[in-house]
């Protein structure tokens, strides 16, 4: 069968390998499509191995064609765009002074601090109506900052030194476009450039041709941190799991998971509506799914990994 280095149109479809699992990954499959009580309502999971796609699952009216919401993945996306740009020399992960109006500490604040969640701005990432919110404001606010996302998180005072505390925070993904959009020369108000830069440098390289970025009204690896709410390790916008180690993982709201693997040559997607209480349920089902493939260099029974 014939290989190339990205897809085109479609991905290429295959047999899962004879050091698979497949019963273990079609068990954990099979529960999570169709069990919502306890994992929410799955809307589409594919699992590719060695560039081509083993298993593809979709919801009630989903089809591959389907434009579905990422959430939080998007800040995964962010960073790789960002890295890009990094490699253009537009931007250092070193810069600093990244606002005009940063004229206190604030100026001390890195691109690299953001990246890490570490810009000690004060933040409340909460999505819980009720609860004071600082996502939910910047979002849905009507006041000075509505429909200027970066305008509001940029306005935080800090609560601590600049690469001294993580806080997870969707406002700092919006610094971080806003920093990249101004790098490439955006207008206010427009995300022209922005788009034109991920369409042409990241997503038609590697063959994604239906994303639909969404912006405001102004067009905007290694572990640094332990999340004590999930366990897991951060850095640089992407998670890592401490079950499969080396893994990068883009993680969004109401259980989006892009999972990558390098070492077993693997790539999960589940994509769904999840009530925040079962994410660590649905997650360990997705572990489970993983582990039906071996790490390089291992055989089934022998991984590590396997609990």
């Amino acid at each position: 069968m014939a290989t190339r280095d990205f897809p085109e149109n479609d991905w290429l479809t295959g047999a899962p390998g004879p050091d698979v699992d497949v019963a273990q990954m079609d068990a954990a499959i099979a529960e999570i499509s169709t069990n919502p009580s306890e994992f929410g309502t799955n809307l589409a999971l594919i699992v590719v191995h060695k560039g081509r796609i083993v298993r593809e699952i979709y919801g009630e009216g989903v089809t591959a064609q389907s434009t579905l919401i990422s959430w939080s993945v998007a800040k995964s996306i962010t960073h790789a765009l960002v890295g890009i740009a990094v490699k253009d020399r537009v931007l250092s992960i070193s810069d600093s002074n990244l606002f005009p109006h940063w004229q206190d500490e604030r100026a001390r604040i890195t691109l690299g601090n953001l990246l890490n969640m570490s810009s000690g701005l004060a933040w409340c990432e909460d999505y819980v109506d009720e609860s004071i919110s600082d996502v939910i404001e910047m979002l849905f606010s009507e006041g000075d900052f509505a429909g200027d996302h970066a305008g509001y998180a940029s306005a935080k005072e800090l609560e601590a030194a600049p690469g001294s505390k993580y806080m997870y925070s969707s406002g700092t993904t919006n610094l971080v476009t806003r920093i990249l959009a101004v790098a490439l020369g955006e207008k206010n108000g427009s995300s022209e450039l922005v788009e034109s830069f991920m369409r042409q440098r990241l997503f038609e390289p590697i063959g994604i041709n239906s994303a639909i970025p969404k912006f405001d009204d102004t067009g905007g690896r290694t572990a640094v941190a332990l999340d004590p709410e999930n366990g897991l390790e951060y850095g640089a916008h992407w998670w890592m799991s401490p079950e499969d180690p080396g893994s990068m993982t883009a993680m969004g709201y109401e259980g989006q998971f892009t999972w990558i693997s390098p070492d077993r040559d693997l790539v999960l997607v589940r994509l769904g509506k999840t009530d925040n209480e079962l994410v660590p349920v649905l997650r360990e089902k997705l572990v489970q799914i993983i582990r039906a493939f071996p790490a390089q260099g291992s055989e089934i029974g022998n991984d590590s990994t396997h609990g």
